[in-house]
């Protein structure tokens, strides 16, 4: 179990070739690994706080994009995700 010395900084980035890279770090994010394997390109992704009486949340839209049988195919995914101590 990892304990919680502070504010911990996650950070999400694309590379050249649109590649997810995830980060995390105390004070300066170190690089953690890819989220996405080469050929998959990530073309949109987006978080979108959500607030209400009984809690917070975050909602996820990622937009990804890759090439089957020479064509180009592309899905959205969701997820939402409840920040902890929010409930």
């Amino acid at each position: 179990m990892r304990q919680n010395s502070g504010a911990n900084i996650v950070k999400f980035a694309t590379s050249s070739d649109s590649v997810l890279n995830f980060y995390e770090g105390s004070s300066t994010p170190i690089f953690m690994g890819p989220l996405t394997s080469k050929g998959i390109l990530v073309k949109d992704l987006i978080f979108t706080q959500i607030n209400t009486d009984k809690s917070l949340a975050v909602r996820i839209q990622m937009k990804l994009e890759t090439f089957v049988n020479e064509q180009i195919k592309s899905e959205w995914f969701y997820s939402t995700a409840i920040l902890r101590g929010s409930y």
